[in-house]
């Protein structure tokens, strides 16, 4: 705008030129206004999704240590413990898991065995009038190992004197998982909220924690921690 010529004109032109001025600038200030509005909107946008992934971030943090645990502790997932041997066995713990898969109907299983053990009594153990063993088998892999034990609950008791007909014993023999540390600590947690929540049934397959609340529940899964909020 020339000042000289503003200056010189009429008081109805400058009235003019001042509106014209105004509105003008009211229209740039409403656009800069309705695009700071349109930043604000996006900073918070933004807040909430930066909040999203500082949630996530935490999760996978308390994953990843859950997983390590896991890792670090479980190294027995795969055994499976042998009790009721009598004491006056001479036999040794191959050939008693050998002879327990057969009577199992299970031979074919023999070659998903790596290793066997005997499992010496502790201090506590010793003090008892329980004379008989207990042998570890490890196997392949946790879901053989619990196919195993499931097909012994299928067929019922178990009896020593009927894997060995030289052997007129009667002891019961039963099959359990070895749960690793960290299986057996998340067992546990999740038995007291199973508890507190009315859950009836809590058991251990394929290294996985499973609840029910009865047996036409559907079943929960626990792998890690994390899962524990969903005994609610």
């Amino acid at each position: 705008m020339d000042i000289r010529k503003f200056e010189s004109s009429s008081d109805s032109d400058k009235l003019i030129v001042i509106f014209k001025l105004l509105t003008s600038n009211n229209g740039t200030t409403q656009a800069l206004l309705l695009e700071l509005k349109c930043v604000k909107s996006e900073v918070a946008k933004q807040s909430k999704r930066i909040e999203e992934l500082e949630a996530d971030n935490a999760f996978l943090h308390r994953e990843v240590r859950s997983l390590k645990s896991m890792q670090c502790n479980d190294a027995s997932s795969t055994e499976l413990k042998i009790c009721g041997i009598p004491s006056a066995s001479s036999k040794q713990p191959r050939k008693i898991v050998d002879a327990v898969l057969d009577h199992l109907n299970l031979s074919s299983m023999k070659g998903d065995v790596i290793k066997t053990r005997f499992l010496p009594k502790s201090d506590d153990q010793k003090n008892t009038r329980r004379k008989d063993r207990t042998y570890i088998a490890t196997f392949k892999s946790t879901a053989v190992r619990d196919f195993v034990i499931q097909t012994k609950i299928k067929n019922g008791q178990l009896n020593y004197g009927k894997l060995f007909k030289d052997d007129c014993s009667d002891s019961i023999m039963n099959l359990y998982a070895v749960e690793s540390p960290y299986i057996h600590r998340l067992k546990r947690q999740a038995r007291e909220l199973a508890n507190k929540h009315k859950y009836s049934r809590i058991w251990i397959r394929n290294n996985t924690v499973i609840v029910s609340k009865d047996d036409n529940s559907p079943h929960i899964s626990i792998v890690s921690e994390n899962d524990l909020s969903k005994i609610v």
